[in-house]
């Protein structure tokens, strides 16, 4: 659900600042056959974050961490490209860039030779 409403309002907003988002068929498949393992690395984060809770009282505080870090080094609040060469190199092999970066970018440059190295990268993840 969080997914549907987020992509909605994300939609929306690129649609209201730069026009039409350039998606062709090949893109949206790409990028639906990308995002079930990043819903998969992203509840295993969550799922980390929840077997904390047997040692800390309440992780709040880790899941506000998790999910900013993801916005940082996922792409979503500046895009992994435009990150120095030696951070871009580190970030794009972290499990962030998978669950985020990736298939967003599967979306708008469709490329299957990208698809298999993301699926590898998020199944070694």
């Amino acid at each position: 659900m969080r997914f549907a409403v987020n992509l909605a309002v994300a939609g929306a907003i690129a649609l209201a600042f730069v026009g039409p988002i350039p998606a062709s068929a090949s893109g949206v498949a790409l990028f639906v056959a990308s995002v079930p393992l990043a819903f998969v690395l992203d509840f295993m984060g969550y799922l980390a974050i929840g077997l904390c809770a047997f040692w800390l009282e309440n992780t709040s505080g880790l899941v506000l961490i998790y999910s900013r870090v993801t916005m940082i080094l996922g792409g979503v609040l500046l895009p992994i490209s435009l990150f120095p060469d030696a951070v871009q190199r580190v970030v794009v092999n972290l499990p962030f860039a998978s669950v985020v970066y990736g298939p967003a970018r599967m979306l708008v440059e469709p490329s299957a030779g990208a698809l298999a190295v993301l699926v590898g990268r998020q199944a070694a993840a």
